[in-house]
C-alpha cells in the first residue's frame, strides 16, 4: 500500500467505522499533536558552532516528526495539507503562549496530562466502540497521517472532494471484508 490517498484513507477508515470513535478521532487526534508540540518546546535546543548560538525553540525530535508530518501530507492531499499546516502552526503559536505564560514545569505537565487523556481516549474508541485494534498497530505510517484524515472527515462531511469519499467509502467495506476476517470468525 503505496501514499496513494484513496489506499490510505480507505485503510484509516475501515478502522473508524463507529461514528463515536470518529468523534473521539476528531477531538483527540489533534490533542495528540498539540500536546507533542507542548512537551517538545518545554526541551528547546541550543548548538554552539564556533562561538555561533543557534537556537531551536522545539527540541529537533518534534520537529522531525511535524516535518514527517507535513512532508506525508502533502504528498497524500497536497491541498489539504495547507490546511493543516496552518493547524499546526497555530498550535505552535497557542504552545508558545502557554510556555511563557505558565513556564516550563507546568506546561509540561500540562502536555504530559493531555497525551495520556488523548491516547486512553483513542484505545476506548478502539476498544469499546470499534471492537479492533488501531490502524497504526497494522501500520505504524498512521500515527503520522492521521491528523490529516481526520481533517479530511470534516472537509468530508462539509461536501470536500465527494468523488473521493464516495471510492474510499466503496473500498473500506472490501477492506473490511478482506483483513478482518479472522475478527469475525472469533466474535
Amino acid at each position: 500500500m503505496g501514499l496513494h490517498v484513496v489506499d490510505q484513507l480507505t485503510m484509516y477508515s475501515a478502522y473508524h467505522r463507529h461514528p463515536l470513535n470518529k468523534v473521539i478521532h476528531i477531538i483527540f487526534v489533534p490533542s495528540i499533536v498539540f500536546s507533542l508540540l507542548t512537551i517538545a518546546m518545554c526541551y528547546p535546543v541550543d548548538l554552539n558552532f564556533d562561538g555561533s548560538k543557534i537556537s531551536f525553540p522545539i527540541n529537533p525530535i518534534g520537529l522531525a516528526g511535524t516535518a514527517i508530518l507535513m512532508i506525508l501530507s502533502v504528498l497524500i492531499e497536497p491541498y489539504v495539507s495547507v490546511i493543516l499546516g496552518a493547524e499546526v502552526y497555530g498550535m505552535y503559536l497557542a504552545n508558545k503562549w502557554i510556555l511563557q505564560t505558565y513556564g516550563r514545569d507546568l506546561t509540561l505537565k500540562f502536555g504530559i496530562l493531555l497525551q495520556i487523556v488523548s491516547w486512553g481516549s483513542q484505545f476506548v474508541g478502539h476498544g469499546v466502540f470499534e471492537g479492533r485494534k488501531p490502524a497504526l498497530v497494522d501500520n505504524l505510517l498512521q500515527v503520522f497521517i492521521a491528523p490529516l484524515f481526520v481533517l479530511l472527515e470534516i472537509l468530508f462531511s462539509f461536501g470536500y472532494r465527494p468523488a473521493l469519499h464516495k471510492e474510499v467509502n466503496k473500498n473500506v467495506e472490501n477492506y473490511v471484508n478482506t483483513n478482518f476476517k479472522n475478527e469475525k470468525k472469533a466474535k
